[in-house]
């Protein structure tokens, strides 16, 4: 095993809380959270604390659309990513989805499917009678993969947290705490978090 050397981006960074590893503070320090009230709230904050989701752009339209599939009894697929970020995204859903009585399946491809949508997997979930796709963890590159669904008359909610390259891919609904027209400011969601 090696050992790593942790080099500290910020000059300006002083660590303010012994009961914290250096190496988190600094994460922190680096996503705007400086003061010592700011890392106990960070830390420590309580479920009244959450953000509202709705302060998200497409929040609200997911919702109604995900409510709709459960009326109409449609199946509902999440499609996730293989790394960790998107196989506990896609629990979470998935466990979700479920509490809430919704017929719900779920795709992570193979590693040699590479990362992100592929237009073969759209192509199974459809055949397997799939209405809905949410992905988590990928999506928000995956302009043309999005039409292709759109083509297999598959409604798309993408929840992704990764940085927006390009022009947002045509999906029904676009979850992203890095798109510049959502009503909070905090941009540093993991994919299971979005």
């Amino acid at each position: 095993m090696r050992n790593t050397k942790w080099i500290f981006k910020s000059e300006n960074f002083k660590s303010i809380n012994s009961n914290i590893d250096k190496e988190i503070e600094q994460i922190l320090f680096n996503r705007g959270i400086e003061s010592k009230d700011e890392v106990e709230f960070f830390i420590n904050g309580t479920l009244e604390n959450l953000m509202n989701p709705s302060l998200l752009s497409d929040v609200d339209k997911g919702v109604e659309r995900i409510l709709k599939a459960k009326e109409n009894n449609e199946t509902i697929w999440i499609y996730g990513d293989y790394d960790v970020d998107g196989i506990t995204s896609t629990s979470l859903c998935y466990l979700a989805l479920k509490e809430l009585e919704i017929n719900v399946r779920y795709y992570i491809p193979l590693r040699d499917e590479g990362y992100g949508l592929n237009k073969e997997a759209l192509n199974y979930i459809k055949e397997e009678g799939g209405n809905l796709i949410i992905t988590v963890d990928c999506g928000i590159s995956s302009i043309s993969e999005v039409e292709h669904c759109n083509t297999l008359e598959m409604d798309m909610i993408i929840t992704d947290h990764h940085e927006i390259n390009n022009e947002l891919p045509p999906a029904f609904a676009i979850i992203n705490p890095k798109r510049e027209d959502n009503k909070n400011s905090y941009k540093y969601f993991a994919g299971v978090g979005t």
